[in-house]
């Protein structure tokens, strides 16, 4: 028995197809799972709404991101910002030394970390009467995605792509495509293992 990709591809997309594949049953035959593609596919939904939340926000309060390095960081976002550059060398290491399986793991870790953990304890944070809070906010969540879609885009060129062109027309942000950003290195003053 066996399925084929376009099966897959017709029923849920490609980037989907591809996160599932990549990291699966490295060196052995394939063992599909429908259940494991449908984990995919729901947390690639889990990006997407990050982006949607992101630009909500910034319509909402009308606030733009800015440099998170200029900003009063508390806990929570030095926790994400050590995170996503974390997740930078470790992926950037990953593609360096062929080991494409382990990347899927580490930017999915990253987004959902990013959606279930930092968005939900910054809910007040991103309401609230300060617009100094509500820009810190979206400026951590700004620079975490864009880094995420920078690492992703080899791995999932379809909704990278779109996500950066959605960023690209809500931020003014020149580069033509995602695929078209210079491979940035983890900034590794915003790692700390701590």
């Amino acid at each position: 028995n066996y399925i084929l990709p376009e099966e897959v591809i017709q029923k849920y997309g490609a980037d989907t197809f591809r996160l599932y594949a990549v990291g699966t049953n490295v060196g052995d035959d394939m063992s599909f799972a429908w259940d494991e593609v449908q984990l995919r596919n729901r947390n690639l939904s889990v990006l997407w709404n990050v982006q949607n939340y992101l630009i909500e926000l910034t319509r909402l309060h009308d606030i733009k991101p800015e440099d998170v390095k200029k900003q009063k960081l508390d806990l929570v976002e030095k926790y994400i910002l050590s995170k996503t550059h974390s997740a930078v060398k470790k992926v950037s290491e990953q593609y360096e030394k062929y080991l494409l399986h382990e990347v899927p793991a580490t930017v999915t870790d990253l987004f959902l970390e990013l959606s279930r953990t930092y968005i939900q304890l910054t809910r007040d944070k991103s309401n609230s009467e300060s617009d100094e809070d509500k820009k810190v906010v979206i400026s951590t969540i700004y620079h975490s995605l864009l880094e995420l879609v920078r690492i992703m885009s080899p791995l999932c060129p379809f909704i990278t792509e779109q996500i950066y062109l959605n960023l690209k027309e809500a931020y003014s942000l020149t580069e033509e495509s995602v695929h078209a950003l210079a491979w940035k290195p983890a900034d590794e003053s915003m790692i700390d293992k701590s």
